[in-house]
């Protein structure tokens, strides 16, 4: 009779925990620290040391697209994830500037190599490049 009642329980947990993540539709999330080393201007070809680390949270759904927040200034690029590759971009204009931003962020999965770039008004810009690894949640 004991393991009767202590096979109800268990199985009411697995489907109380089986349609929660249904319903919410969770996803693998992944925590990045991303380094920046140095920054390349598209326009002028010239690349110089750069410092700077930001924090992203890649969240993947079910077809290959991804979310990917950042803490930068509050992006979330939107894209495509692969075996090897992270890959998102975010469209935004400038208020009161008449600037239209495309930002992007690239992320190699397999060594970590971290590309983010931006231009304005369809002219290349700025492109940083660094290094991120995996973080975990502090707090």
């Amino acid at each position: 009779m004991r393991s009767k009642t202590l096979a109800i329980p268990m199985f009411i947990g697995a489907l109380f925990s089986a349609g929660l993540y249904a319903d919410e539709n969770k996803s693998a999330y992944v925590y990045l620290t991303c380094v920046i080393s140095n920054t390349l201007d598209e326009k002028s070809g010239t690349t110089s040391p750069t410092t700077g680390a930001h924090g992203l949270i890649v969240k993947a759904g079910k077809d290959g697209d991804i979310r990917i927040e950042s803490d930068k200034f509050g992006e979330v690029y939107v894209g495509t994830v692969n075996e090897t590759t992270y890959y998102g971009t975010v469209n935004f204009s400038l208020q009161g500037e008449g600037l239209g931003v495309r930002d992007w962020v690239e992320i190699s999965r397999i060594t970590g190599e971290y590309k983010n770039g931006f231009g304005i008004n369809g002219v290349p810009g700025l492109v940083h490049f660094g290094h991120c690894s995996r973080a975990a949640k502090l707090f």
